[in-house]
């Protein structure tokens, strides 16, 4: 088992836009009768993150939709567990809403580090599909795949980054590691993309797997290059880098997600609907479509049905995947030892 190494930073990143309040001078009640204006949107990961670009891109045009005023909350804490945990125990009158990436890996490794049941959120609908991509620092001159799979196994380079240990850039990263040979002696974790791609950038590690979204930046400002992009149909955002398939590897049995509002258990249909809507709006808007042609940022709008059963089934499905080129089991029990 390669060595394990745990890096957390909080601090304020390039790329993090802006923080706080998203103020909107909307008088209305919480949607189902909260009695308050303002809503709590929680993302489970830190500033500068994919998801975290994502939420303050569409918080603002959903809020003024719904004719209320939102508040970004970034809660980080083992992973995406502590801010999933106060999404679940959240009240259910529409004053609080997730943006979570799914399904969830850490569901399938270890679910009995969750203090909640998962399967029981509610979906208000999904906005994008998103694809990791391996980076590198454009000082180490990575040629291929294969010279940077290479690099690895004559020990020129040691260390992988990646997020939180059990989650999806985690599986990624064994997955290239058992599957392609790209021999990492030790994994250091971070708590965003935004953390990754800027501990790459600044030489803290030779090599990681951002999202899509947070590396575009990156590569705009010549910081870092894209290597290969690890879903069998390539990256959105960065159309031109490689597959696994275009480099003459495997493919993966997992390597993209998507990103979507989660609500606590029990919330009213009202509520969902009407969010749902705002969401649909938000995405179809002059804005939003502006932003994406703009950034590159892939946004696709899909409804409450389609997203909670990508929510609810898409484990089981990524699970036996898995099975097919490795073992779950034998994933489950780093995460295990990790923990010990």
């Amino acid at each position: 088992m390669a060595g394990n190494n745990r890096r957390s930073r909080r601090t304020v990143l390039k790329y993090g836009g802006a923080a706080g309040m998203v103020g909107l001078a909307g008088c209305a009640d919480v949607l189902g009768g909260g009695g308050s204006d303002d809503v709590r949107v929680i993302v489970p990961y830190s500033e500068g993150g994919g998801t975290d670009i994502y939420a303050r891109q569409l918080a603002p045009v959903m809020a003024e939709e719904l004719d209320v005023s939102v508040e970004i909350d970034n809660v980080v804490g083992s992973g995406t567990i502590q801010g999933m945990n106060e999404l679940y125990q959240a009240d259910t009158d529409g004053s609080t809403v997730g943006v979570i990436n799914g399904p969830s890996i850490l569901y399938i490794m270890r679910p009995d580090l969750l203090e909640f049941d998962y399967l029981d959120f509610e979906s208000a609908g999904a906005f994008a599909r998103t694809v990791f991509v391996i980076s590198a620092h454009p000082d180490d001159d990575i040629d291929d795949y294969q010279d940077l799979v290479d690099r690895y196994q004559d020990g020129e380079f040691t260390e992988f980054g990646g997020l939180t240990i059990g989650e999806g850039q985690w599986l990624v990263a064994n997955l290239m590691r058992d599957i392609h040979g790209l021999e990492f002696e030790s994994y250091v974790a971070y708590s965003s993309s935004g953390e990754l791609a800027q501990a790459n950038a600044s030489e803290e590690i030779p090599s990681g797997n951002p999202t899509e979204t947070t590396l575009e930046e990156f590569i705009g400002d010549e910081l870092l290059e894209p290597v290969v992009a690890t879903a069998s149909d390539g990256s959105p955002t960065l159309p031109d880098v490689p597959t696994f398939e275009d480099e003459g590897f495997d493919p993966l049995p997992y390597g993209d997600f998507s990103r979507g509002l989660l609500f606590p258990p029990d919330t009213d249909e009202d509520i969902l609907e009407e969010w749902e809507a705002a969401l649909e709006t938000a995405v179809e808007s002059e804005e939003i479509q502006d932003w994406s042609d703009d950034s590159g940022n892939m946004v696709e709008f899909n409804d409450r049905e389609w997203w909670q059963e990508e929510w609810t089934e898409g484990p089981e499905r990524i699970e036996a995947a898995i099975e097919e080129e490795a073992s779950v089991e034998d994933y489950r029990d780093e995460v295990e030892e990790d923990e010990d």
